[in-house]
């Protein structure tokens, strides 16, 4: 090789190199900088937020943040991944499932620096049971139960998967379903992923345990369009109508209270509830399973179609005055910084010249029945992911209107839930997230429970039951209906 070529191959491997390590430090933080976010949150929590010590198991949020700040300082550095991974559990012990933490694809350095993911759809049963249901491998069975993953048993791996997923209160059901929803992007993030896994299972009606080694994922294009997709397939329904000969029944499924326009909701409701008084349906299942919430307004609407008097639907929210969220929506709105906080509009301008962390309390007026009411027998059917509106519709109905709760704990409290969120990014990992900013309270005693709503009825799926398609839980609801018209 002649000096030149010599000399230009040196340049060129610098240059690669030099290269390689910018974009290395880019996503390393110092010390400084990941205590600087740390502490932001950590004032942001405390001057947005209602109540978040109220929500936290043992009641010390600072002690979790300054553990965590520690930990960085003996380290010196931190990835914008690990930060991410290690400030999950501590944001989601605050027990309020409307807070989440989201790392961006640019920011995120395990999938940008070619990593392996698991490209694994698991089911959680009994909260620490991991079932596969499908994989791009087709290497296990679906429906085998795995065991372990390089080392690390099913227990191990729920329990930190499930510290950091939300929850409304003590909710292992909403966790479980948040683990699930969020696995492949979450697993890499807490235990080794491989290009050979090892991992062990027991198939599907067998008492045999196999071992075998499954292939990584590490092409980040692969990564994000499995992720996409994973999204678009979770993504709800329309509204839908169902009608039963056998019992008869009528069903609706209600995905979320904001997949279309207020007035396309309500021309929803008029043409529903019309068709069902002229059937003469004396036996009426909602199906709000899976209905993360959505505008207040809509599940009002519902509700009104539903009780035969005044009902307190909300019976007040509480909000206050904060500094933070104020600079927020004046840095998103020309007009005012309170303009996105649309539904409690006329009371924050009124406490703008308020001192900041001042509260005030709306007694919500209450709502009055629809001219087309339905009385007939109310059957509610509800899971962990039944969130935030659709508590306020689930407690007012269980207080007012005496229908039947069935399937698992709702994700939400008797009391109540939080809402009304506002987002918000880190400074220097530019982790995203979204905290609650009011207080919907579902009684007039301003507690703040922690235990979740519980059906009238639990029923509980099996891997049997997801292997054949069934519903239990609605099926269930269908026999409760048949033995009443029998």
């Amino acid at each position: 090789m002649n000096a030149l070529k010599k000399n230009f191959f040196i340049f060129l491997f610098i240059l690669v190199t030099s290269s390689a390590y910018t974009q290395n430090q880019k996503d390393i933080l110092t010390a400084e900088q990941a205590i600087s976010d740390l502490n932001w949150l950590e004032k942001f929590i405390s001057d947005v937020h209602i109540a978040p010590k109220a929500l936290y198991e043992g009641n010390d949020l600072t002690k979790s943040f300054f553990n965590l700040k520690t930990k960085i300082i003996k380290t010196g550095s931190i990835s914008k991944s690990k930060l991410y991974a290690e400030l999950l559990p501590v944001l989601y012990t605050i027990q309020d499932i409307h807070l989440s933490l989201y790392l961006p694809s640019t920011e995120n350095d395990y999938l940008n620096s070619d990593n392996y993911y698991l490209i694994l759809q698991i089911k959680i049963l009994n909260d620490d049971n991991i079932y596969c249901l499908d994989s791009d491998k087709k290497i296990i069975p679906r429906g085998s139960r795995i065991l372990s993953i390089n080392g690390y048993t099913d227990y191990e791996i729920m329990s930190k998967l499930m510290s950091a997923s939300p929850s409304d209160g003590k909710n292992s059901h909403s966790k479980s379903l948040f683990s699930e929803k969020n696995f492949v992007e979450l697993f890499p993030l807490y235990f080794p992923v491989l290009s050979q896994n090892q991992m062990r299972y027991i198939p599907p009606n067998s008492a045999d345990t196999f071992s075998i080694h499954y292939p990584g994922e590490k092409k980040a294009r692969n990564i994000k369009n499995y992720l996409r997709k994973s999204e678009d397939k979770r993504s709800p329904n329309y509204h839908e109508i169902f009608f039963f000969h056998n019992p008869e029944a009528a069903m609706i499924r209600i995905p979320s209270f904001s997949e279309e326009s207020t007035k396309g909701f309500k021309d929803f409701l008029d043409y529903i509830f019309n068709t069902i008084h002229e059937k003469n349906i004396e036996h009426l299942i909602i199906d709000l399973r899976g209905n993360e919430g959505g505008y207040a307004e809509q599940g009002e609407i519902l509700l009104s179609y539903l009780i035969s008097y005044k009902t307190p639907y909300i019976n007040n929210i509480i909000y206050k005055h904060s500094r933070m969220a104020d600079e927020i929506y004046d840095k998103q709105s020309k007009n005012s910084p309170l303009l996105k906080r649309m539904f409690v509009l006329r009371e924050l301008i009124k406490m703008k010249d308020e001192p900041y962390g001042t509260y005030d309390t709306l007694i919500y007026a209450q709502t009055e029945p629809h001219a087309q009411v339905y009385k007939g027998k109310l059957y509610i059917l509800v899971n962990g992911l039944s969130v935030s509106t659709t508590g306020l519709v689930c407690n007012a109905l269980r207080e007012h209107r005496g229908a039947v709760f069935i399937g698992q704990q709702g994700g939400f409290t008797p009391e109540g839930t939080f809402g009304q969120v506002i987002g918000f990014k880190l400074p220097f990992s530019k982790i995203m997230g979204a905290m609650s900013t009011i207080r919907f309270n579902s009684t007039d005693s301003f507690s703040i429970g922690t235990n979740p709503f519980l059906p009238d009825i639990q029923v509980d799926e099996t891997i049997d039951d997801i292997l054949k398609g069934k519903d239990p839980v609605l099926e269930q609801t269908l026999e409760i209906i048949r033995k009443k018209q029998a």
